[in-house]
């Protein structure tokens, strides 16, 4: 369970700036019950933002402004990719090349191999006779 406390809590202009819809949509919403409030003082209306959402979510001003935070989300996202992708592509680079070397190694490997063998079979040939 979440304590209220007084600094977490707005106006009733808040709340409408927040929403982006009128202050006296804000009231009527008051005054109906249809939006608790926690306090009322000498200046006003105190109200948990959190219930604001729950209340007005059907809100053109709330849908508009979840529309701009979402694309401003998939902005930096979009970004973010971007740069994984140029590192990435950096690494692939590295291990191609370190491939390349490991497959002459390799290559050198074999190579050396085939010699020994063929030295070894010219040794045990030459003991046979």
């Amino acid at each position: 369970m979440r304590f209220l406390t007084k600094s977490h809590l707005i106006s009733a202009c808040e709340a409408a700036r927040r929403l982006e819809i009128s202050n006296a949509a804000v009231s009527n919403a008051l005054k109906s019950g249809r939006l608790p409030y926690v306090e009322k003082t000498k200046n006003g209306y105190q109200i948990d933002p959190d219930v604001l959402e729950k209340v007005f979510a059907d809100s053109p001003g709330l849908a508009a402004k979840r529309r701009r935070k979402s694309r401003v989300v998939e902005r930096s996202e979009i970004e973010e990719l971007r740069l994984a992708k140029v590192s990435l592509e950096g690494e692939i680079k590295t291990l191609r090349v370190e491939l390349d070397l490991e497959r002459k190694r390799a290559d050198a490997a074999e190579v050396d191999r085939d010699a020994w063998r063929k030295l070894n079979l010219s040794l045990s040939a030459g003991k046979d006779t």
